[in-house]
């Protein structure tokens, strides 16, 4: 299923950033607090997107159940 393939990717890659931020704070503390907000700000734009894609889509779906013309067609 492709909708649980992305939700797992989705996962692995914060699973991912959360496991590395250890070595990231370890290596490089002074800059830690700015790779942290660079990571919440990609997160965001990408959630925010995926939520504006996915209205779109809900709303098309919504759109095409309101419409008659499939069924007046057949007949």
């Amino acid at each position: 299923n492709g909708n649980l393939c992305i939700h797992g990717i989705e996962c692995f890659v914060l699973a991912a950033f959360m496991l590395f931020s250890n070595y990231l704070y370890s290596m490089y503390i002074k800059d830690f607090q700015s790779y942290v907000a660079v990571f919440a700000y990609m997160v965001g734009v990408y959630y925010v997107g995926k939520s504006i894609v996915v209205q779109q889509k809900m709303k098309k779906q919504y759109a095409a159940s309101l419409s008659d013309i499939d069924e007046i067609i057949k007949k």
